[in-house]
């Protein structure tokens, strides 16, 4: 479960970090619901769809893509099963002992969450990618299994698109 909370993880991470262009984002009231097996979410209207591989889901900000079509604001959500024997706290541990572990990344917040009835864990982060500074969200949601999103920004972007962003966390709701 480590393991694949953590290639998750940084596979997100890699995805929203392509790239760097200066963009006037701005939050948006109206929304699109993603359904998927065993979850839904929802994400602002003017975002899109990001192919990715197998089960990830990525939807990120058009007006943050790059030359190469690289969006630097971005969610991505994936569904993972725990492990015989392992708990939510336990895939908790694994994601803050791997950020605390790697040096490209500085944990400036930590909070419990109440995310539709389901217990869920926030991690705020910043971290450099390219010379290129981010900050975002590791959040994890329980149920038998756990959904683990990781989105973010650029630092300069991020006042404007954490609404956004919190929009997708807010919204992720078990099926």
């Amino acid at each position: 479960m480590k393991i694949q909370l953590l290639v998750v993880a940084l596979l997100a991470l890699v995805l929203i970090t392509a790239g760097c262009v200066d963009n006037g984002n701005q939050t948006t009231e109206e929304t699109i619901t993603y359904e998927a097996e065993g979850f839904s979410f929802q994400y602002p209207a003017n975002w899109e769809e990001v192919p990715t591989l197998d089960d990830i889901i990525q939807v990120g900000d058009p007006a943050s893509a790059n030359e190469a079509g690289e969006f630097t604001t971005a969610m991505t959500i994936n569904k993972v099963e725990l492990e015989a024997g392992r708990s939510f706290q336990d895939a908790t541990t694994d994601v803050r002992q791997a950020l605390e572990a790697d040096a490209d990344y500085e944990l400036i917040g930590e909070r419990d969450l109440t995310i539709n009835g389901q217990e869920a864990k926030e991690f705020e982060v910043k971290f450099q990618d390219n010379g290129m500074e981010f900050q975002g969200f590791f959040v994890l949601v329980s149920n038998d299994e756990v959904i683990l999103a990781v989105g973010g920004s650029l630092v300069p972007d991020f006042p404007q698109q954490r609404e956004n962003l919190q929009l997708i966390i807010n919204s992720i709701t078990f099926t």
